[in-house]
């Protein structure tokens, strides 16, 4: 065979068979991705067959429909927090030398009313704040929140003035400041009952010092902030309900977190205070009529007035109450920022 004079049938005979190989691979590779775009066009198909067979129909009515109840929800929420917003206290920017003045006007008008009400207060009582009344300088960047819980713990105070409470034990606020600790509230005057309960106020002072305030979801996504505050005080039961209901009414967002009741001052009277000294013991063949003390045959019954009934209930009581303030920020509200 003269492979000289068949060279261009076998030169060109394997240049088409390579071209032929490339073909084929180049179709297989197009062939797979042909599968994906026509798999992913069918399942795009199938998604508009289902929009159109859905009721309703997503169409340019539908959509303008739900745009509308979107923006009714946006102004729901925009009117419900702006009624929220309403009374409650903003954080000012002053300068570190104006902050104890403001304070020191606070500290004295609340010193001056409670006069009025006749309220006791511990000596010396800083409502909280004791590190700034005894001169310390605050941090720019403290003032607004500082100046919030100012203004917050005197409305909180009056609130309880206005109650007609007997005597305010401490006052303690959640310290946020670097450096800060936990206020201790001030030891009062007087006899033992009081000032253990000042102890146990700075004991639950410290435990929150250790654990202190977790921001929730709310407060991560600035919605709203909130003040804790600790107030303890004594006083009788009608006055207690003043106070929660003085909260319910205020026009503050004050929110009750525990309620401790302590009346360990006094005793129980128990029977033998009750009945006379020298009442005869009862027989128990008569039947002695109701609202009086049963007494021997023959002797006379001895009436029993209803104070003397009361066994308990009317003693002054050692209230620890704490809450939380909420302070909600609005779409046009922002915080104060030194």
């Amino acid at each position: 065979m003269n492979l000289k004079k068949h060279m261009v049938l076998i030169v060109g005979g394997t240049i088409s068979l390579v071209l032929i190989l490339a073909a084929l691979v180049m179709l297989f590779r197009f062939h797979g991705a042909f599968k994906k775009v026509n798999s992913e066009l069918q399942s795009s198909m199938n998604r508009l067959t289902f929009l159109h067979q859905r009721d309703p129909y997503p169409s340019e009515a539908n959509v303008e429909q739900m745009r509308k109840q979107a923006d009714l929800l946006q102004g729901f929420f925009t009117n419900l927090y702006g009624q929220l917003q309403v009374g409650q206290l903003e954080p000012e920017n002053m300068e570190s030398a104006q902050f104890p003045l403001l304070l020191e006007r606070t500290i004295r008008k609340l010193l001056d009313s409670s006069m009025t009400a006749n309220v006791k207060l511990p000596a010396r009582f800083a409502f909280g704040f004791d590190r700034y009344a005894k001169g310390e300088l605050p941090s720019s960047s403290d003032i607004p929140r500082l100046v919030v819980q100012v203004k917050e713990v005197e409305e909180l105070c009056n609130l309880l003035y206005k109650s007609k409470i007997g005597e305010i034990v401490s006052v303690t606020r959640e310290v946020f400041e670097q450096g800060g600790s936990m206020a201790q509230p001030t030891e009062p005057q007087g006899g033992g009952r009081r000032r253990g309960m000042a102890n146990q106020s700075e004991q639950n002072a410290s435990a929150t010092a250790i654990f202190p305030h977790q921001p929730d979801a709310g407060e991560q996504a600035g919605l709203y902030s909130r003040e804790h505050y600790t107030l303890t005080f004594a006083s009788n039961d009608s006055s207690i309900r003043e106070v929660l209901n003085a909260m319910a009414r205020s026009p503050l967002f004050v929110v009750v977190s525990n309620l401790e009741l302590d009346n360990a001052g006094k005793s129980v009277k128990k029977g033998a205070d009750i009945l006379p000294a020298k009442a005869p013991a009862p027989s128990s063949s008569v039947v002695a009529p109701a609202g009086s003390v049963p007494s021997a045959v023959g002797a006379k019954d001895t009436a029993v007035s209803r104070e003397q009934r009361i066994v308990a209930g009317r003693e002054p009581v050692v209230v620890k109450l704490e809450v939380d303030v909420y302070r909600f920020a609005g779409a046009q509200q922002e915080e104060a920022t030194p």
